[in-house]
């Protein structure tokens, strides 16, 4: 009998150990806004603009499928999933950048959920409250440029730059959770 009493406390203490990795895999952290600041750019918003981030308070004037986000970190992969603050649908959820060697490409929000060799959806950390890719050498990374588009004054694609080449018109930005203090 004894045995028998052993033999389901083991059982028991092995369930519950898969019920809490289930849970820990699970575990979202939800981050906020997040908001881009560098030169002449003083915190403005990053929203969902066709599933490419935007930076800025005005959305392109051919837009249709706009909303300010929300962030998420899905802390079993390292990636950040988006929700809208308003009652927009949005065609994509999972923020992805491309890592591709020489690329200077928008960030954007894909339904994939899994990584290429140029694509990825996750690695991504929060450093205070500063927004970093963390690469496959473990090494934080912040290649986060603001490049405005031709259409519109203060408003910018989120790019991000794999080299850090300089650009003409980019700025290079840090994208943090945190709002601009009011004036």
């Amino acid at each position: 009998m004894m045995f028998h009493a052993l033999s389901i406390c083991a059982l028991a203490f092995v369930a519950s150990a898969a019920i809490v990795r289930t849970r820990a895999d699970d575990d979202t952290t939800e981050l906020g806004s997040f908001y881009a600041y560098g030169q002449n750019l003083s915190g403005l918003p990053i929203f969902f603009n066709h599933a490419i981030a935007y930076i800025g308070y005005e959305a392109s004037s051919n837009a249709s499928t706009v909303a300010n986000i929300t962030f998420t970190e899905q802390s079993a992969n390292s990636s950040l999933t988006v929700t809208p603050n308003n009652t927009v649908s949005l065609s994509a959820s999972n923020f992805y950048i491309n890592r591709e060697a020489g690329a200077f490409s928008t960030a954007g929000f894909t339904n994939a959920s899994t990584s290429s060799d140029s694509v990825t959806t996750t690695g991504f950390a929060l450093y205070g409250s500063q927004l970093v890719w963390i690469s496959d050498a473990g090494e934080l990374e912040q290649k986060w440029w603001a490049v405005p588009t031709a259409n519109k004054t203060n408003l910018y694609t989120l790019n991000w730059n794999v080299e850090n080449v300089l650009s003409e018109s980019a700025v290079p930005v840090v994208v943090k959770n945190k709002a601009p203090a009011s004036t």
